[in-house]
């Protein structure tokens, strides 16, 4: 499981930040890092992805996604959450290494026919890139092994009411990548909000090393409101890890464009959806403990 080549997409972001610090630290093949708007612009997410990744020492490709989604603006972002910079305000350096010269789906699209194995598509954000990538280039999907979504929700949302805020950030993108002939495998918040980690321990491990005291310094709004916090975007990498973790059904899912419930999610119990064929496989729980376990190992 760990050897199959990985495309992370992405919009960091503090739990994104977690997220790639996790997949890295798991010791997941991360061939490529695009990015997409979402918690903070384009301009943002990008820098950001090169700083953590700087920060971490790796030397992962970085391109750069699109900067909005394709036909619908919410007119927000996370930047109450993220902050300004999209990291809490936490003194990351500026990022020595640039982007590469492509595009993400056009860099997604060479990795793809040039790789011999399969390639698992990973989304922390908004789906757009991935979107695009499956409109443009249909012939290449037999080529992706699995696109792992964090994104969308069957109970309540954490936009409105209905909506999570990646599906709501581009509904139409979530829609294509639900309904595309790829595996797609969800992590909605129906499950990441029991992908938890304790303030508690977080400070315990805030002096194991640079990257636990980031982590502790990264989250310090969210430990200030929390004892337990939530790491939605970690869900996914702990998928790829440990994937006997997680229970998984097979669903039909529709994503709402409707302007009235945009990027809800509907699984269809007493519709003509019930008669559908499952679509996607949602995760639907979580061994808490093993989560927590797993995520606190890989922050040091």
């Amino acid at each position: 499981m760990l050897k199959r080549k990985i495309v992370i997409d992405t919009d960091p972001g503090i739990d994104d930040t977690i997220a790639l610090t996790v997949a890295i630290n798991s010791g997941l093949n991360i061939e490529l890092v695009t990015t997409v708007f979402g918690n903070v612009n384009l301009e943002q997410t990008t820098i950001n992805a090169l700083r953590i990744l700087e920060f971490l020492g790796k030397d992962i490709p970085v391109a750069k996604g699109v900067p909005r989604a394709l036909f619908f603006d919410p007119g927000i972002d996370g930047s109450h959450v993220h902050g300004v910079d999209g990291l809490g305000g936490y003194p990351m350096p500026y990022p020595k290494t640039k982007v590469v010269d492509q595009v993400a789906v056009e860099a997604i699209k060479d990795l793809i026919e040039k790789s011999e194995e399969n390639i698992t598509l990973v989304a922390l954000g908004a789906l757009t890139n991935i979107a695009l990538f499956i409109k443009i280039y249909p012939h290449l999907l037999d080529k992706i092994e699995e696109i792992v979504v964090m994104g969308g929700s069957l109970g309540a949302g954490n936009v409105n009411s209905a909506a999570e805020f990646n599906t709501f950030k581009d509904p139409h993108a979530a829609k294509i990548v639900f309904d595309s002939s790829v595996k797609v495998t969800v992590f909605g918040l129906d499950v990441t909000r029991f992908c938890l980690v304790s303030s508690q321990k977080l400070e315990e491990n805030k002096n194991k090393s640079k990257v636990s005291s980031m982590a502790r310094e990264i989250l310090k709004g969210y430990i200030e409101e929390n004892n337990e916090l939530m790491m939605h975007d970690s869900a996914p990498i702990a998928y790829l890890v440990h994937p006997e973790i997680f229970d998984i059904e097979d669903k039909y899912i529709d994503v709402s464009t409707d302007e009235r419930a945009p990027g809800a999610l509907v699984s269809g119990f007493w519709t003509k959806e019930k008669d559908k064929k499952p679509n996607v496989r949602f995760a639907v729980n979580v061994d808490s403990k093993k989560f927590e376990e797993w995520l606190l190992a890989n922050l040091v």
